[in-house]
């Protein structure tokens, strides 16, 4: 709370004259006040009824009151600024900090009326009551300091008696202690489809149950293992209940503890907490195999082979086969033979295995060329892979395809693909063909320029190109064109090379160099210096800035239009920049400060210098060159 005093004039006159009653014997004095019922009065604070180990806090205010001498070495000085801090407190859990730690004095302070009270600040005083009821008193003082009208630093002080209650009756009384866990209840379904307590594939799974907990003392916490507890409600009241989840085959035991609001954890006697849920959703491994498990290609066997033998593997992981595995089964000669099984696990999923379509032959097919494609072009070659194809025969068994192909990668000259048929009794015989393949572009690449390069202006080598190809030969070469620059030759170009092409009908990519032109830029002419030096002037004057701008061959430049603009960037002066970034715009180009004095062959601006500091003032051309000079302005 801040409290404003305000005086007439006729009030202040009346305070002059009590001033030179009583000033020899006065001092300024520091107040605390703890009723906030008046303007800052020497009260005490009243924190009312504290219960046993809680705390309260309460708002305090101090101010100054006048008092003393208007020279007086004990009296602030007119218009002077206080510090207000806590100074200590005792008492056992008391403890004091300052909401606002300065009081501004008027200007007439040391002719106001003794005893006048200076704006107040707030202090909030906190109290930690112990574990022992009582009566409670305190004490916080507080420091108030500033310059006295002697420009001396002086420091008053005043104390806030505190006083309070600590109860342990009443509202105040602690809750009888409750040291019983909760009841626990986990429930789940029974399996509908599995056998053997054993939930199935045929089940709902992953099987959902529930977890329930009750306490007098509310339930604040429910822990569980062998299942995922989700969706709980209830928590703060006395009775909670949540969602409980149990994935995966296996037996999951199940456990849950729930906590109360007395931090008991567990479960109370007579709890049903516990529950153990198998799940198993997955069939036997079941397999079937033959001996010899290698046939000639692709599933026939002959006679050199012999007739195969079908055997099986069985197992169960989880609740574990119902039976014995089954026997192994011999094939007698014939074409298209099969043979399998059903078996089941203790929770009644099955699975099947076995074999089929056993058979015997032993004639090789033939091998045919038939075509290549893509086709090779005029020149004979090929600028991808190629595919190969033959056309398959056989009089018994048959061909396992009626044709075959090949693709033929990487490149060169030459280059062999071979096809190979097979028939059903795994009976094979194949066929080679050759092909020219050149996959890889010409190179092509610029001359006479270089990347990144930088050139003058009136002296840039003429942009050319190369094509060459070290496989199948060049057909067509690269043709260059340029582009880019400005209207006054310089900037960036671009020179690129296209059209390129070799025998086997590739296309070389365009191939860019990029360049720059530049002007001839000798530097600033006078009376500006170049950096390092730094120019100094008046801030507000005007300063002529010159250059000249050439090309290779000393021609001058005379077009506005090469300077694109001129700003300036304020820095530091111990620090220059020759950075341009977020520059202020100075002129455009063409404007009137900016002109080309054709006399001297030079361009002139005229720099209306902005406020005192340190600058650096940039020149850009139209060809990207920035040129920079140092000002400090005084």
């Amino acid at each position: 709370m801040r409290r404003t005093f305000r005086f007439t004039a006729m009030a202040a006159a009346a305070m002059v004259l009590m001033v030179a009653t009583t000033e020899s014997a006065l001092a300024d004095n520091a107040v605390a006040d703890g009723d906030d019922a008046t303007p800052v009065a020497a009260n005490g604070l009243s924190l009312g009824t504290v219960c046993i180990n809680s705390s309260t806090h309460e708002q305090a205010l101090v101010a100054v009151s006048r008092n003393g001498s208007a020279t007086g070495t004990n009296t602030f000085a007119n218009s002077a600024q206080l510090t207000v801090s806590v100074q200590s407190a005792s008492g056992s859990g008391l403890s004091a900090a300052m909401d606002t730690t300065s009081i501004g004095l008027p200007s007439s302070w040391t002719t106001l009326t003794n005893n006048t009270m200076s704006d107040p600040v707030s202090s909030t005083v906190n109290f930690v009551a112990g574990s022992s009821p009582g009566s409670f008193s305190g004490t916080v003082v507080y420091a108030v300091s500033g310059r006295n009208t002697s420009g001396t630093a002086i420091s008053r002080t005043g104390q806030l008696a505190v006083s309070a209650t600590v109860s342990d009756t009443g509202a105040c009384a602690p809750a009888a202690p409750d040291t019983t866990p909760p009841t626990v209840t986990v429930s789940f379904p029974a399996p509908v489809s599995g056998q053997n307590g054993w939930f199935s594939a045929s089940d709902v799974v992953p099987v959902v149950g529930t977890v329930t907990a009750s306490d007098a003392s509310n339930v604040t916490d429910i822990s569980c293992t062998g299942a995922a507890l989700s969706g709980v409600t209830g928590y703060g009241t006395s009775t909670a209940s949540g969602t409980l989840t149990v994935s995966g085959d296996g037996a999951h035991d199940v456990a849950c503890t729930a906590t109360d609001g007395a931090s008991n954890m567990g479960d109370a006697a007579g709890s049903a907490n516990t529950a153990t849920v198998k799940v198993d959703t997955t069939p036997p491994s079941f397999s079937a195999s033959l001996d010899p498990s290698s046939p000639a290609a692709s599933g026939w066997y002959n006679i050199a082979t012999g007739a195969p033998t079908v055997a099986f593997t069985c197992s169960d992981d989880t609740s574990g086969l119902a039976g014995d595995c089954p026997t192994s089964y011999t094939f007698g000669e014939g074409t298209d033979q099969a043979y399998g099984q059903t078996i089941y696990d203790n929770a009644g999923n099955a699975a099947t295995a076995g074999v089929d379509g056993v058979e015997v032959d032993l004639t090789a097919p033939t091998t045919v060329f038939d075509h290549q494609s893509p086709a090779a072009n005029g020149s004979g070659w090929n600028n991808t892979d190629v595919t190969l194809y033959w056309d398959c025969a056989d009089d018994l068994s048959g061909p396992v395809d009626t044709a075959v192909s090949t693709t033929v990668t990487g490149e060169g000259a030459g280059l062999s693909g071979t096809g190979t048929c097979y028939d059903a009794a795994g009976n094979s015989s194949d066929d080679t063909e050759q092909v020219n393949i050149d996959e890889t572009p010409p190179t092509v690449s610029v001359t006479g320029v270089t990347e990144g390069a930088s050139y003058v202006l009136g002296d840039v080598p003429t942009a050319g190109c190369s094509t060459t190809d070290s496989l199948s030969g060049v057909a067509t070469p690269a043709t260059v064109s340029v582009t880019g620059g400005t209207s006054n030759g310089t900037g960036t170009f671009t020179a690129t090379c296209a059209g390129g092409t070799d025998l086997a009908g590739n296309a070389a990519p365009p191939v860019a160099v990029s360049y720059t032109v530049d002007y001839h830029f000798s530097g600033f002419l006078a009376p500006v210096n170049n950096p390092a030096t730094v120019n100094t002037g008046k801030a507000g004057r005007t300063y002529p800035v010159k250059w000249q701008l050439t090309d290779a061959s000393g021609n001058y430049i005379n077009a506005l239009s090469a300077v694109q603009g001129i700003s300036y960037k304020q820095t530091s002066c111990s620090a220059y920049t020759n950075d341009s970034t977020d520059a202020l715009e100075s002129t455009v180009t063409g404007g009137t400060s900016l002109r080309y004095d054709s006399t001297a062959n030079q361009y002139v601006y005229n720099w209306a210098t902005p406020s005192k500091g340190c600058y650096t003032i940039f020149v850009t051309f139209d060809s990207g060159q920035v040129a920079d000079a140092y000002f400090n302005l005084s």
